[in-house]
């Protein structure tokens, strides 16, 4: 893929990124100031790698009722008929 990048005040931009702002703690400012630092890559860079991370490694909470109901005879067509028959709350 080639990537078109733009230049701001010097800086090279890829245009399909988004800028946005954070608020971070001073422990946690220096903590990735010196990481970016450290591998002589830029903060931003260091920042969205991060971000990458955390959501691939993020699991997708499902719903509690997902997977709680296996049942061959009712589905989505017929779910209605089968609580009328079988659900009775007290």
């Amino acid at each position: 893929m080639i990537r078109r990048l733009i230049a701001i005040y010097g800086i090279r931009y890829d245009p399909s990124m988004n800028k946005t702002t954070v608020y971070l703690t001073d422990d946690l400012t220096a903590a990735y100031e010196a990481f970016a630092k450290q591998d002589a890559r830029p903060k931003a860079e260091v920042i969205r790698e991060a971000l990458d991370t955390y959501a691939a490694n993020r699991v997708r909470r499902l719903p509690e009722a997902v997977g709680i109901f296996d049942d061959d005879e009712v589905n989505s067509t017929n779910v209605d008929d089968w609580l009328r028959a079988h659900w009775h709350p007290e």
